[in-house]
């Protein structure tokens, strides 16, 4: 199965940043209880990197995010991650992801750059930031014009709207900073999560 398909299937990719290896460990561990085996984590702090460093990635689909630079690719490799994400689109990291064969899902809110993003040959683009961006009606118009451009909209995701965009038929799955809260999971106060998890497993 490819990763699309996978994304498309787990629906929601918890968008989390992580400063410590353990806790990267046993949130892998607690997602795959949960039937939810994936993972965006950030490149916003610099003691991410160290987190990244000889994970057992345990089958959980891992992607590395807020990636700016060509050094961000190669800790995203490293990390033996699966795609990595960024908040822009830069044709010097498109090609750098693609001379190493590395997925690279873009960041796009515009008309222009989803046209760049697909001369660049990428087909799955992160629309950000969502909400701020256009939303769900802005997807509708880029699915009219752009029917082989597949979206993970990102940036003001939750569960109270994310089924409206997971209903588009150019959504492949929604990335939300909303599920997980790290500082909850690291404390062990596991209800809001867990309620969160099982609410996404109803949509």
């Amino acid at each position: 199965m490819d990763i699309i398909k996978k994304l498309s299937l787990y629906k929601a990719i918890p968008i989390v940043t992580v400063t410590e290896q353990k806790t990267a460990q046993e949130l892998f561990k607690y997602l795959k209880k949960n039937s939810l085996p994936v993972v965006e984590i950030t490149l916003r702090d610099s003691r991410v990197k160290k987190a990244l460093k000889n994970l057992d990635l345990d089958n959980i689909l891992l992607g590395i995010g807020t990636i700016k630079n060509l050094s961000d690719i190669d800790t995203a490799i490293d990390a033996k991650a699966n795609f990595g994400v960024s908040p822009g689109l830069n044709i010097e990291l498109s090609e750098y992801a693609e001379s190493k064969n590395f997925l690279l899902i873009p960041g796009v809110d515009t008309a222009s750059e989803v046209m760049q993003a697909l001369s660049y040959g990428h087909k799955l683009l992160k629309f950000f930031p969502a909400e701020y961006s256009g939303g769900i009606e802005k997807l509708k118009a880029f699915n009219s014009v752009f029917p082989e451009a597949k979206f993970i909209p990102t940036g003001g995701i939750n569960l109270s709207n994310m089924k409206s965009y997971l209903e588009l038929d150019n959504v492949v799955a929604v990335g939300s900073s909303a599920l997980i809260s790290i500082n909850d999971f690291k404390e062990n106060n596991l209800d809001l999560l867990n309620k969160n998890l099982e609410t996404l497993k109803k949509i």
